[in-house]
């Protein structure tokens, strides 16, 4: 299908993706860390992840020292049969607000605005869930 509408002035475009990062599953990271806990981290980074270069190495260090450090939420995941996901995030935490609660932030966000307040990710995400407490929706929904 060709492009329609106006053409480029300048440059070409959005740049291809690189796929060069990469999600591990939960599963996955509790293998590593299960190995981990029998062998060293050198004998563990050998295993799981061979061929790298210096630099990598430590990435992956750093990586699995993370994943020690949050062992707590990965094993229950794997036990919930969850560990096949990648990424875990909080219930409620992709909620869609009710277009009256969206209306009425968008109004606070106007007038702080108006009275020269800079309202900034944190003052929104943290308005956005006091105004959903006030629906009387239950968590998650």
């Amino acid at each position: 299908m060709p492009r329609t509408g106006r053409k480029r002035t300048t440059g070409s475009g959005s740049k291809p993706k690189t796929y060069k990062r990469l999600a591990i599953s939960h599963r996955c990271k509790l293998n590593v860390l299960i190995y981990l806990d029998c062998h060293t981290m050198e004998d563990t980074i050998a295993r799981f992840f061979p061929g790298l270069l210096r630099g990598q190495v430590r990435s992956k260090k750093r990586l699995s020292y993370n994943w020690k450090a949050s062992r707590d939420l990965i094993e229950p995941m794997c036990a919930l049969g969850l560990g096949g996901h990648q990424r875990s995030r909080s219930r409620g935490a992709g909620v869609t607000l009710p277009a009256a609660v969206e209306e009425q932030l968008v109004r606070w966000v106007s007038d702080l605005r108006a009275d020269g307040v800079p309202v900034t990710g944190m003052m929104l995400s943290l308005q956005a869930r006091e105004f959903y407490k006030t629906t009387g929706l239950p968590r998650g929904a």
